[in-house]
């Protein structure tokens, strides 16, 4: 009789080692399944967040060389337009200098693109800084060869 009260409680503890076993085991596979998502998902919000500040470069440099080819006869010209706030869900500032324009967000290391704005740098003194999250005035000044970013 006391052989068969021990079998009986060898088998319960079975059980529940099957049972923890196989919760470690289903758990470990979610877990690693979910990093790989999680990892993929990341390094596309890198890929595009890169490629979306040098289209926004892209597009300050043009919208330079408007203004400077707009001001045929006057003195200044100034641009007014408003951009997205985010570029995959993070603010970005764009700056003019002697560099020309960079694009850069603030909080991510390295996440930055800077471009001679189509060789303007050379001819004009680019200056001023704005985030995302104002409206822009690119203004082009003809008679000191300033382009500003306000």
């Amino acid at each position: 009789m006391r052989h068969l009260e021990i079998k009986c409680r060898l088998k319960g503890q079975s059980l529940i080692f099957q049972f923890v076993l196989f919760f470690i085991i289903g758990f470990t596979i979610f877990v690693g399944v979910s990093q790989f998502f999680r990892y993929q998902s990341d390094v596309f919000k890198d890929e595009v967040t890169r490629e979306n500040i040098k289209l926004i470069n892209t597009f300050f440099s043009s919208m330079a060389v408007v203004s400077e080819a707009s001001c045929k006869q006057c003195d200044t010209a100034t641009l007014n337009f408003k951009t997205s706030n985010t570029t995959a869900g993070s603010f970005f500032e764009v700056s003019l200098g002697s560099y020309g324009i960079n694009v850069s967000i603030p909080f991510i290391a390295n996440a930055k693109y800077i471009s001679a704005a189509h060789n303007l740098n050379a001819s004009f003194e680019l200056r001023g800084m704005v985030p995302s999250t104002k409206p822009i005035s690119l203004t082009f000044n003809k008679t000191q060869n300033i382009i500003q970013v306000k």
